[in-house]
């Protein structure tokens, strides 16, 4: 019983501890030319070996309910990851009608502002003249 109680306080002391490495993992990953990181790798070791003590049926009944688990998680960051994308699409959508429609002084040649202010001295007059008349 004394060594169960030792292994025991021996394992729930080292919980806490794996978990701020992880948090250390997470802050300062390793090699990016690395598929998994060392968290995820970390993590997997740990599951393997704790699968390792169940046994055939328990073992079983995991891999069973850790399928079903990492299918919803798939799924859920399948949804996230589409929601995100088309947020993201359309609000390059509206900055690309936004600059498509915002005016800058260099957007008009010489000509063209020459033009715009014939046509605005055209309507100031038309106005004064119909202003004048009522």
């Amino acid at each position: 019983m004394r060594e169960f109680t030792k292994a025991l306080f021996s394992y729930s002391l080292s919980i806490p501890f794996f978990g701020l490495k992880q948090a250390q993992n997470i802050v300062l990953p390793g090699k990016s030319d690395d598929l998994r990181s060392p968290a995820v790798k970390a993590f997997e070791s740990v599951t393997h070996a704790t699968i390792q003590q169940f046994g055939e049926p328990l073992g079983s009944v995991f891999r069973m309910m850790d399928n079903i688990q990492r299918g919803l998680i798939g799924f859920t960051f399948s949804v996230l990851q589409t929601q995100s994308d088309s947020r993201a699409k359309e609000s390059r959508r509206r900055e690309e009608e936004r600059e498509e429609y915002q005016w800058t002084p260099n957007a008009m040649d010489d000509t063209e502002l020459e033009r715009s202010r014939e046509e605005m001295e055209v309507a100031e007059a038309a106005f004064v003249r119909g202003w004048r008349n009522s």
